[in-house]
C-alpha cells in the first residue's frame, strides 16, 4: 500500500487489518476489523488526517461509544495497534505517537462480577422478541463468546456426536465442545433443513448475528428486573461460573471457553479456592 494511500485514521485501521490478515490470519483481522467497523470507519474520527490527530479527539471518540468501559479499552487497544503501525510503516510522523499513546485506559475491576443465575437467565429469555430467543439460549447454554456462536454454521454442527466446532472465534478457534442435551436438542432444531453454510441460528432475515443485532434486545430485555449492566458476555460469564462451581476442572473450562488457563485462574480463582475449600473441608476425621 503507498504512502500516499494512508492519510486518515480509517486507511491507518485498513491497513493494518490487512497486515494482521497477511502475517497473523484472519481471526484476528476480523476480530480488528469487525471494531473499525462499529467504532471508526463511520465516526468522524475516521476521516481525521493522520498527521492532525490529536490526544483530545481520541478521548472524545471513546467517551462517546455505547459500551463497558472495558469493552471500551480493547476497542482504544485496537486503534493505538493501528496507529502504532502507521507509524512503523512511515505513514505518519513517530513523533505524532504521543497523541494517542497518552490515552490511558479506563480502570476496570477484572474479577468478572455480574452473574445471573439460571432463573435469572431464563427469565431474560422469556422479555426477548421472538426471534431472538434462540440465540440468547445458546449463549446460556454454551460458554462461548457471543461471536463464535454467531459465526457457527450448520455444517458446524455434528449431530451425531452431539458436539459443535468452533471455525472462527478470538482464541477458541479449532476447538471441538460437547453439548448438553438442552443445547444439542436447540441446534439441531436451528440447523434443521438448512444449508451446511448457512448460520446455525440465524438471525431474522436468515443472516449471521452480530453485536449490533444482539445488544439492545438484551438490554431492553435486562432493564425490567435484571442487574444493571447485563450484557451478552454476561451470559458468557455466569455460564463459565456454573461449570466450575459445578465441579468441572479449570483446565477443562478453560478449553471449551476458547481462553486459557491463565485467564480462567485470573478472573475466576476466587470460584476455585472456595471449591477446594469445600473439598478439603470434606476430608476432616
Amino acid at each position: 500500500m503507498d504512502t500516499s494511500e494512508v492519510e486518515t485514521v480509517a486507511d491507518a485501521c485498513r491497513a493494518y487489518v490487512k497486515d494482521r490478515r497477511q502475517e497473523v490470519g484472519d481471526a484476528n483481522a476480523d476480530d480488528a476489523d469487525g471494531r473499525f467497523e462499529r467504532t471508526v470507519y463511520g465516526h468522524s474520527i475516521g476521516k481525521v488526517k493522520l498527521a492532525k490527530l490529536r490526544m483530545q479527539q481520541v478521548k472524545d471518540w471513546r467517551a462517546g461509544l455505547d459500551m463497558s468501559d472495558a469493552s471500551k479499552n480493547r476497542t482504544l487497544s485496537a486503534l493505538k495497534a493501528a496507529l502504532n503501525y502507521a507509524v512503523s510503516s512511515r505513514y505518519v510522523e513517530a513523533g505524532l505517537a504521543i497523541e494517542w499513546t497518552g490515552v490511558k485506559p479506563h480502570e476496570v475491576t477484572t474479577r468478572r462480577d455480574l452473574y445471573l443465575n439460571r432463573k435469572q437467565r431464563h427469565a431474560l429469555v422469556e422479555k426477548l422478541p421472538e426471534h431472538a430467543r434462540p440465540f440468547v439460549r445458546g449463549l446460556c447454554l454454551l460458554p462461548l463468546r457471543p461471536d463464535a456462536l454467531a459465526s457457527a454454521t450448520v455444517g458446524d454442527l455434528d449431530a451425531k456426536r452431539t458436539a459443535l466446532r468452533i471455525v472462527k472465534d478470538k482464541a477458541g478457534a479449532g476447538s471441538v465442545i460437547a453439548l448438553s442435551p438442552d443445547a444439542s436438542k436447540l441446534m439441531r432444531k436451528q440447523g434443521k433443513g438448512k444449508l451446511p453454510g448457512a448460520p446455525l441460528i440465524a438471525y431474522a432475515d436468515g443472516s449471521h448475528w452480530h453485536k449490533e443485532r444482539w445488544k439492545q434486545p438484551i438490554k431492553k430485555a435486562a432493564a425490567a428486573k435484571l442487574p444493571l449492566g447485563v450484557c451478552a458476555y454476561t451470559l458468557r460469564h455466569s455460564v463459565i461460573t456454573d461449570v466450575l462451581v459445578g465441579g468441572m476442572d479449570s483446565l477443562t473450562v478453560a478449553r471449551i471457553a476458547g481462553t486459557s488457563l491463565a485467564m480462567i485462574e485470573k478472573h475466576y480463582g476466587h470460584l476455585l479456592h472456595d471449591h477446594a475449600a469445600k473439598a478439603m473441608a470434606g476430608l476432616a476425621l
